[in-house]
């Protein structure tokens, strides 16, 4: 029986991304979708930056505007200009300490977008079967569905991946991986940054993973549903394993994700092959929600009398355990519980300006995996 392919999508974004591994359920999900795992992960500043932020912020007193006496507003208009780069944005602050202090949080806001591009986006994993009449309510928005049923005049209802494509035609590009990917690729104007402003460029832009942290979750932002990277380090007997990458097991976030967001017609026998895959695999109920990764603490709380967060975690790895049996069968723990063989592509999405082992292994890993 042929089984068709699946892709993921950033609908938000209009992306597509193949998957590591091959594009069939059984075959991609015992893969590492470490891809997936970085563009949701919301990185950490070195712990450096707030201690020159907090001496910047003693030139926003009336005395030091000098000729950037304008108000704190419009210098933020001005950096926050779409046409800047992140690089660009933190070029243009380091000249100035009032222009750095107030533009604190615009750029550390553009860095962790450019960090976790997918972050805050609609996300699925469709396969190639998938009908655009069957597929779940708010995936697709008015503008996106106007662009599919567009198409319909020339194509019947049954062209590949529901029309998801139609919406997502460019492949995602690169993300940013931190202040080291300029100091290898000696970017242009970056090799003229000498001294103080090659230091500060550097601390504004770098980004990092910290070891000692134990709270990282993957976040459906449209349901207020959470899970525990901590609670799959455990499933695979490994609950000491870094987070958020969990890099020694065999599992990760990205698992949990993908057993989500996944979507099939009902009658495809990609899905419904094996009795052991919970249905709800090939009919994912978060397919085309809003995520992130981040740690508990930077979650915001909801108020009193909205809905709460809810923890799924225990629902999510029951289902990874599931699916892992309907692949390996009596073997499941004994696989859940090996040490991945990484890929290089896995390590290369792990790199960051940490000076931790699994960062430093990362920014060693692939120059360029494009």
């Amino acid at each position: 029986m042929n089984m068709p392919w699946c892709k993921l999508f950033n609908i938000s974004h209009g992306e597509y991304r193949h998957l590591e591994g091959k594009p069939h359920f059984d075959e991609f999900y015992e893969t590492k979708q470490s891809f997936l795992v970085r563009s949701l992960a919301f990185p950490f500043p070195l712990p450096e930056i707030h201690t020159v932020h907090q001496d910047a912020e003693k030139a926003r007193g009336p005395h030091y505007r000098g000729l950037l006496a304008l108000p704190d507003e419009t210098l933020v208009a001005i950096i926050s200009d779409p046409d800047f780069s992140l690089p660009d944005m933190v070029a243009i602050s380091i000249t100035c300490k009032r222009l750095f202090a107030v533009s604190a949080r615009a750029i550390g806001e553009a860095r962790l977008l450019a960090a976790a591009r997918w972050s805050g986006c609609r996300i699925a994993c469709v396969c190639e079967t998938a009908c655009f009449s069957d597929l779940p309510p708010g995936m697709l928005d008015d503008d996106d569905r106007a662009q599919v049923e567009a198409m319909i005049t020339f194509i019947d209802n049954n062209f590949a991946y529901g029309g998801v494509d139609v919406v997502c035609k460019v492949p995602s590009p690169p993300l940013w991986r931190g202040a080291f990917d300029y100091v290898r690729r000696g970017y242009g104007w970056y090799n003229d940054l000498q001294g103080r402003d090659l230091d500060m460029f550097n601390l504004v832009v770098s980004q990092t993973f910290p070891v000692d942290r134990k709270d990282w979750v993957l976040v459906n932002l449209s349901k207020l549903e959470y899970v525990r990277a901590s609670a799959l380090a455990e499933l695979c007997g490994k609950p000491d394993d870094l987070q958020p990458f969990l890099p020694n097991c065999k599992v990760d976030l990205g698992h949990a994700l993908l057993t989500r967001i996944c979507w099939a017609s009902e009658d495809s026998p990609f899905w419904f092959g094996s009795a052991h895959i919970p249905p709800e695999v090939g009919r994912g109920p978060w397919a085309g929600d809003r995520f992130a990764i981040n740690t508990m603490d930077r979650l915001g709380k909801q108020k009193e009398g909205q809905p709460q967060w809810k923890d799924v975690s225990d629902a999510i790895v029951r289902d990874v355990k599931r699916i892992f049996e309907s692949i390996f069968h009596g073997e499941t723990d004994n696989v859940l519980k090996m040490t991945p063989l990484l890929q290089e592509i896995d390590w290369y999405w792990y790199g960051s300006d940490g000076d931790d082992e699994v960062a430093v292994t990362g920014r060693d890993a692939l120059a360029n995996p494009y």
